[in-house]
């Protein structure tokens, strides 16, 4: 809130700063028009820029002392006009508000910099290489101009022109380059000042860091118990682990997740561990259904493909009553967690009885038997990550060895 209030402030100082300079603009000479462009004189202090205001057209200041020098004073209009039909002038206000929302981070107060230096380039350029200008006279411009102006501008944010020209600019007027790279410079900018704003503001959005397949394989060993779940860490793991750190979807399901799991871990863990069974599997619940203990009416999504169900372990209505619960008119069993995951732990038995895999046992857990002993029955390599990776089953495996890595690393949440 504080960031944004700040951001705000700073918008409304430099838009305020804007239209003090657009009355001063109204009251300076015009010395020229081209097309809608009114070329004036400005004063010394605040050197060659140009501006365009979205309600008052496009104005190229010089300054008054330019007059003596008939050379310097074309060369000056040229580079100022060169600026509107680059859209540099459109684009400051995009600079302007990246400048805005982005005030309190020096790093990105540099890229900005960086853009409007570089916008300079694609002007010199534009006028040398393409336009023709000599280099000599057009490097003694920039000179004069840097020694006219001071070391502080008293320009809005954004506003773009001759300003503080630096060594390696003059420099680069020397340089044989392409006469394409000016119109790849310029949409490249243009591209930047759109995209950079939208990439920086959702990178703000991201508040974990992506893990990489050796820091995942990693955690799945350092976190491994005796019997407890094995995880198989490949890429679709890897990519359901950054779906939930790095989006914010997947951030608040899991932080849900693990907030619910604490009203009902101890019971839950307890039932497992009764039955011999891994305490990895409350991971199931926790993709399932964020162990939010609701009816089939009132459900919310869940990060687990296939059809929904009920109650924290989202069973539907055929294996809950299969495993002795009662699902009718006004009663239904799913809802009594510990009852649900009575049933879920003899589930859970039976699949890995039957496929000696827990992989497996958790692909038919979500998909049915049917699917996993068909896959079974076409033959070939038995790796789970092959199927997955060909869509023979799909990536409900995944996501629960995903939801158990961060079962035992919810530090990777934060």
């Amino acid at each position: 809130g504080l960031v944004g209030a700040g951001a705000l402030a700073f918008l409304a100082w430099e838009l305020r700063r804007y239209a003090r300079l657009r009355r001063k603009l109204e009251t300076l000479p015009v010395l020229r028009r081209v097309g809608r462009v009114r070329v004036v004189l400005g004063d010394a202090a605040d050197g060659a820029f140009s501006v365009w205001f979205p309600f008052g057209g496009a104005w190229a200041v010089v300054p008054a002392e330019v007059l003596e020098d008939s050379e310097a004073l074309r060369l000056t209009v040229r580079h100022e006009l060169q600026h509107h039909r680059q859209r540099d002038t459109v684009f400051a206000y995009a600079r302007l508000g990246f400048d805005s929302a982005f005030f309190w981070n020096p790093f990105a107060r540099a890229f900005s910099r960086w853009l409007a230096e570089h916008q300079e380039f694609a002007c010199d350029e534009a006028l040398v290489a393409v336009k023709h200008v000599s280099a000599d006279a057009y490097a003694r411009c920039l000179l004069q101009a840097s020694l006219r102006v001071p070391a502080a501008l008293a320009l809005p944010a954004g506003v773009t022109g001759m300003s503080h020209p630096t060594v390696r600019r003059i420099h680069m007027l020397f340089q044989t380059r392409p006469r394409s790279s000016v119109r790849t410079l310029g949409l490249s900018l243009s591209l930047a000042l759109v995209l950079a704003p939208l990439a920086l503001w959702a990178q703000g959005t991201v508040r974990g860091r992506a893990v990489s397949l050796t820091e995942a394989r990693a955690l799945a060993e350092a976190g491994q118990k005796a019997g407890d779940l094995p995880v198989v860490v490949d890429a679709a793991v890897v990519e359901q682990l950054n779906k939930f750190v790095t989006t914010r979807k997947g951030r608040d399901f899991m932080r849900k997740a693990l907030a619910n799991l604490q009203e009902h871990r101890e019971a839950m863990a307890g039932t497992l561990r009764s039955r011999s069974l891994p305490e990895g599997l409350l991971a199931v619940a926790m993709v399932e259904s964020a162990v939010s203990n609701l009816p089939e009416t009132s459900r919310e999504p869940s990060m687990a493909p296939g059809p929904r169900g009920a109650g924290v372990w989202m069973f539907i209505p055929e294996t809950a009553r299969r495993y002795g619960l009662k699902v009718e008119a006004g009663r239904d069993e799913r809802l009594d967690v510990a009852r649900e995951t009575e049933a879920a732990a003899s589930l859970f038995q039976a699949l890995y009885e039957r496929y000696g895999d827990w992989r497996l046992a958790l692909a038919a857990y979500n998909q049915g038997e049917g699917v996993v002993d068909r896959v079974l029955a076409e033959g070939g390599v038995r790796d789970v990550s092959e199927w997955v990776r060909t869509g023979k089953l799909n990536g409900y495996t995944a996501t629960v060895q995903a939801g158990v890595l961060l079962l035992r690393n919810p530090h990777l949440l934060d």
